[in-house]
């Protein structure tokens, strides 16, 4: 089976475990224009509030390890990233978000 077709199947899984219900408007977006890249076979999208270039799912499983910087839609769980950049994602049930300003103030409180 082809790395492609491999993550496609994965994908399927992931969509389905997608809790609309705790996304915000703006992560449903997110959400949504990720989902449409994949399935059309796109490696990157533009962030709808941004304008930066985010690469897909799709992308980062056909470069077949984790690169360690925290990446949105990693499908390694972050397993190469630092624990400083690990310790500022959290997963909404579709892609890591950054965590909010107190939880970032409680993380660090936390690695003192």
């Amino acid at each position: 089976m082809l790395r492609r077709d491999e993550f496609m199947k994965k994908f399927e899984e992931i969509k389905s475990d997608v809790d609309p219900f705790i996304l915000s408007e703006k992560e449903k977006e997110i959400h949504e224009m990720h989902k449409e890249a994949v399935q059309k076979g796109k490696l990157s999208y533009t962030d709808p509030t941004t304008g930066y270039l985010v690469m897909t799912g799709l992308h980062h499983y056909l470069r077949g390890y984790c690169c360690g910087n925290g990446c949105r839609h990693c499908p390694y769980s972050h397993e190469k990233a630092p624990p400083h950049i690990k310790i500022r994602r959290k997963f909404n049930s579709a892609f890591y978000v950054r965590v909010s300003a107190k939880e970032d103030e409680q993380n660090d409180k936390l690695d003192k």
